[in-house]
């Protein structure tokens, strides 16, 4: 890179973190006010600022590549109408320098995102998922879910009457173990769930369930008779013996969008029939390559003279991203829902707008008046 490279390179890095704090920023304006009503009927213990700051923090990077597009698309043009304006680009145009060569900088740029886009998306959210789903579950809640069924690994049966998300308690908990010799039911007006810190160094209760007010309730099988109820009383603060754990009762089915690529090719080995898990494949690549396939589709747009963008204001630049972004994306939906349909292959689903508005964009750089 010579020194104007540098420059310019700088100069879109610099619009692209002001771009990401513009519009990031709006993005978690307008969705904390349409989420506040159910913020507000959160339970205090997880309602408060605390949460709400845990929420959109896990959720920052999710939000920031899914309007990476757009993101990018807007710094390339804050940065053309800049140098435009102030006619930077004319003598480099004078001594017959190529419009390609002259914003390779910025198309640089563009590979630099996307590959943060595609490491972000791989490395980052995927650990993120188990704490987007628990705060996910509070807020679709208001902090607590009734009436709960499940099972251990030793197929114990659950019945809870509540289960709270923020103190991680189930209330009118019902255990029901069955055996050959007969069943017993472990009742409790609730259980909380200790989980000490890892690098806490005296350890005073270890990991699990502590029921209060609680007994133990036997049936034993029948031998030509009825069955015969036996009860004994459990102490306060009594340790269940169980594998389920709270992360059990919060996590819930995960989506495909938080699957690493090994997890991906490992359920197309299991279901290689599933054209939707190929799909989501396929676009662990493309959706990076979208950032850079509408900065080269936008730039034709803001360099031509008919345009006149030397004197164009930045809401007339937005207009143009926002026409080009919604062209691209609309073409993305219709061939992600036939390739979840199996009507187009996964691979061209995804990749098909990518190719089309790559040429588009080579056709409009050739017709460009420097």
């Amino acid at each position: 890179m010579n020194t104007f490279d540098r420059y310019l390179f700088k100069q879109f890095i610099l619009a692209f973190i002001l771009s990401t704090t513009l519009l990031l920023g709006l993005f978690l304006i307008i969705d904390f006010f349409a989420k506040l009503k159910a913020f507000l009927e959160v339970s205090p213990a997880g309602g408060g600022i605390g949460f709400i700051f845990q929420y959109y923090l896990v959720r920052l990077p999710v939000y920031w590549v899914e309007i990476m597009p757009v993101i990018t698309l807007v710094a390339a043009m804050l940065v053309i109408i800049r140098f435009m304006r102030t006619n930077e680009f004319i003598p480099l145009l004078s001594a017959g320098v190529s419009m390609f060569r002259l914003i390779r900088p910025i198309i640089l740029g563009g590979v630099f995102l996307a590959l943060i886009m595609f490491a972000t998306s791989e490395l980052i959210i995927p650990p993120l998922e188990p704490i987007i789903s628990r705060t996910e579950k509070i807020l679709r809640f208001e902090g607590y879910q009734r009436y709960l069924l499940s099972h251990d690994k030793d197929n114990n049966s659950f019945v809870i009457e509540r289960y709270d998300y923020t103190s991680k308690m189930m209330t009118n908990l019902r255990m029901m173990k069955f055996a050959p010799a007969g069943t017993s039911v472990i009742a409790a007006d609730y259980a909380l769930w200790q989980d000490p810190p890892k690098t806490e160094s005296l350890v005073t209760k270890p990991r699990g369930w502590y029921l209060y007010k609680g007994a133990e309730y036997f049936y034993p099988a029948p031998v030509g008779q009825l069955p015969r109820k036996t009860y004994d009383p459990l102490p306060e603060g009594y340790r269940l013996e169980t594998s389920l754990t709270a992360e059990d009762l919060e996590k819930s089915e995960k989506s495909l969008a938080y699957y690493r690529l090994r997890e991906l090719t490992s359920l197309i080995r299991k279901s290689p029939h599933q054209p939707h898990l190929y799909l989501q494949l396929y676009n662990k690549f493309a959706f990076p390559l979208s950032a850079l396939v509408l900065l080269i589709l936008g730039i034709p747009f803001l360099f031509m003279s008919e345009l006149n963008l030397a004197s164009a204001s930045v809401a007339k630049g937005i207009g143009i991203c926002l026409v080009v972004t919604i062209a691209f994306f609309s073409l993305r939906f219709l061939g992600e829902s036939l390739g979840m349909k199996g009507t187009l292959p996964a691979w061209l689903a995804a990749g098909g707008p990518l190719f089309l508005f790559a040429l588009i964009a080579l056709l409009l750089f050739r017709n460009i008046k420097t």
